[in-house]
């Protein structure tokens, strides 16, 4: 029998101790007793298993599940390894038994009877699922009681800050506070400072905060500052004395009422009375109260622009009272002006350029004739390829049908309660139905499509729309067009590329009528044939300038 070995261990003081090899030993060994095969290890270090938030859990109930059908076994050494929520864990179960995957434990092994089997597996569950749930409520009362008797809980200390230990033992070595990092505490002094005067009188805002610092060479623990960066620092009362914990409740990832957070006296690196003058200084400079918000509207290009140099985004920026707009790129925004060699640039000669050239060269008739000539052969060629992987999709799309389907039934017929876990579970089904539902639509319009000649006055009625839109400053219109065919639009310091997908570019071409212009819809056929580099035509760099 062909078998994986699935290892874990919930921290990383276990994983350095020698949990995971005696995991793996003793499943081995077995293994070789029994004349197993041993397929592969999944090794999952510092996971919890309460949860399915384990990147290796994952990666491998999709490999036991797939068509390959790579084993016949997992073999776990002990049922808390697997799963500790028992109703998840009977639901994966469930799964890879129909897909005739079975679970085994090497040290809680079951009776052969199925029934007796059944019920000894969900006793050990729900006694795991316990287990884990006081553990989780003990520690929690703990880390609580602990804060608030002052000391630190671990983790990152906020920036300004580190952790030392105190002369009160704990169970693993003694007691962390937090006490002034006197380097650190300058900068924060320092990002107080700047907010509420700048270095002349007149303050700065936090992305100047941040280009200053940078342009210092201060960093932020070895990273460039930002301008988020600085603002969470701005707005953090650890800096006045309070250090807030239990904010977030972390099963649920929701915000706890401010009658639970616990504050824990610290030595304050500012005084309160800075800290509010800041406070009310941000929220007077607060886009999302001025009138200048109107002036970052969305426009056309955002969203396809590029910075080729590091990869950001473009975002629209005013000058000279909002004279002129300008593309800048996002990262000389949010962190330093100088960390980019990428050029602001005219918003209006950068919008026209790129139209000008998307109808001279990109909508020439010549060449879309050509692309439809190429693209022909390479759909013939897919079909065959699109076939089997729709069928995976489709079996995919059945087992969570069937699945909710039976969880369903259960709770219709009082067998199962709908809790919290369960429900995020359902949750989690649904979403994944959804997106293969719209991974299967895809390729099932990509079966029936039939690439057809277009004839040249096709193009140039859809060129002309373009213009039309663009002298009419109809930018909603005008973006459906774009987006319609043009995936991204790089700027370097000497020019700029139009990158785009041939198949979108002649669909929208074929599909698109004058009484019904494009919209900025979901591309379903952007990814037609996702091997990029076995189709000349998926995606190509056009010149723009």
């Amino acid at each position: 029998m062909n078998i994986a070995i699935y290892v874990r261990v919930s921290t990383d003081k276990q994983t350095e101790g020698n949990s995971i090899d005696d995991q793996i030993s003793q499943i081995s060994s077995w293994a070789e007793d029994k004349k197993n095969n041993i397929v592969k290890v999944y090794k999952e270090l510092g996971a919890s298993a309460y949860g399915d938030n384990r990147p290796v859990f994952r990666a491998m109930i999709e490999d036991a599940l797939s068509i390959e059908h790579p084993y016949d076994a997992i073999v776990i050494h002990s049922l808390s390894r697997f799963y500790r929520d028992n109703v998840k864990r009977e639901l994966y179960r469930r799964e890879l038994n129909k897909a005739s995957v079975q679970v085994l434990s090497l040290t809680q092994p079951l009776p052969d009877d199925e029934n007796m089997a059944y019920l000894s597996e969900n006793m050990i569950g729900i006694i795991d699922e316990f287990s884990s749930r006081e553990t989780s409520k003990h520690v929690s009362r703990c880390r609580n009681e602990n804060a608030k008797k002052g000391f630190f809980n671990g983790s990152m200390p906020p920036y300004g800050y580190k952790s030392v230990d105190t002369d009160v033992r704990s169970c693993t070595g003694y007691r962390k506070k937090l006490v002034i990092n006197p380097k650190e505490a300058e900068v924060v002094r320092t990002i107080f400072k700047l907010s509420l005067n700048g270095l002349s009188g007149i303050p700065y805002g936090t992305k100047r905060i941040a280009t200053y610092l940078n342009q210092a060479g201060i960093l932020r623990r070895g990273k460039k500052w930002r301008f988020q960066a600085v603002h969470t620092v701005l707005r953090n009362r650890t800096y006045i004395g309070d250090y807030i914990t239990n904010k977030i409740n972390s099963k649920t990832k929701t915000p706890r009422p401010v009658s639970e957070h616990i504050i824990t006296a610290v030595p304050p690196i500012i005084e309160v009375a800075l800290f509010e003058k800041v406070g009310m200084g941000l929220a007077s400079r607060n886009i999302d109260k001025t009138e200048s918000k109107s002036a970052l509207s969305s426009s056309l290009l955002t969203g396809l622009l590029k910075c080729s140099t590091c990869k950001c985004g473009m975002n629209v920026m005013t000058a000279k009272s909002g004279g002129y707009k300008y593309y800048r790129c996002a990262d000389k925004t949010c962190s330093d002006v100088n960390i980019c060699s990428c050029p602001n640039v005219r918003k209006d000669h950068l919008e026209e350029a790129v139209v000008t050239k998307i109808l001279e060269v990109i909508l020439a008739p010549a060449r879309i004739q050509s692309t439809i000539n190429v693209l022909k052969k390479i759909i013939s060629q897919t079909n065959e390829s699109d076939a089997k992987q729709l069928l995976k999709l489709q079996r995919e799309r059945s087992r969570i049908n069937e699945k909710i389907t039976n969880i369903y039934e259960q709770v219709a017929e009082g067998d199962l309660v709908i809790e919290e876990t369960l429900k995020e579970f359902i949750q989690s089904q649904q979403s994944r139905h959804l997106f293969l539902t719209n991974q299967i639509n895809g390729f099932e319009k990509r079966r029936l499509l039939s690439i057809k000649k277009i004839g040249d006055k096709q193009v140039k009625d859809f060129a002309n729309a373009i213009k039309d839109a663009f002298s009419s400053e109809n930018s909603e219109v005008l973006k459906g067009y774009l987006y319609s065919i043009v995936d991204e639009i790089r700027v370097s310091p000497t020019k700029v590329k139009v990158v785009g997908n041939d198949f979108s570019l002649v669909s929208a071409v074929s599909r698109w009528k004058p009484s019904t212009p494009l919209t900025r819809v979901p591309r379903d056929v952007s990814s037609w044939y996702s091997q990029g580099e076995s189709n000349p035509c998926f995606r190509r760099e056009r010149p723009a300038s």
